[in-house]
């Protein structure tokens, strides 16, 4: 079946883990275990972690206590953080053709590909990770009850 919104299985698996590392900060996780939990394939994972590594999301620990753990704390980042350090920065065109083809004064579409980019980049921006502990069965999140509250205000 056709979807009309779709990120990449990169930006998907990206997310996933960043979450999962948010709700599980006992330790660090092995790509396997991690693999296993979100079912994606390892060898994809592995290659989304080193690019959230290189752009300092998560840490990547050697030996055999080793692993995957966030580089910073869940309240310090949020979804566009970890999306924009899979995919690069996000290109908010407002135009599905690569290059506009419409000699027109508006889009065929009106102005619902803006709209979903506005509401997109709202989520990513407003979502800090620590407010998806219930993502992977982790109850409450203090962060996330003080950003419902006002208390806490999302990065821009």
């Amino acid at each position: 079946m056709a979807r009309i919104f779709r990120l990449s299985e990169a930006a998907s698996i990206g997310l996933h883990a960043a979450v999962y590392l948010a709700c599980h900060t006992d330790r660090a996780y092995r790509a396997h275990e991690m693999a296993v939990a979100l079912q994606v394939s390892e060898a994809h994972l592995i290659k989304v972690l080193e690019r959230l590594a290189r752009a300092r999301v998560v840490t990547a620990l050697r030996g055999p206590k080793g692993g995957f753990s966030l580089a910073a704390r869940s309240t310090d980042l949020n979804l566009r953080d970890v999306f924009e350090a899979v995919e690069g920065k996000l290109d908010l065109a407002t135009c599905l053709m690569k290059r506009g083809i419409c000699t027109g004064e508006s889009c065929i579409l009106g102005n619902i590909v803006q709209k979903v980019n506005d509401e997109t980049l709202k989520h990513l921006t407003g979502t800090r990770l620590s407010d998806l502990n219930s993502a992977f069965g982790v109850k409450g999140s203090a962060a996330g009850a003080a950003k419902r509250s006002g208390r806490v205000k999302p990065r821009e």
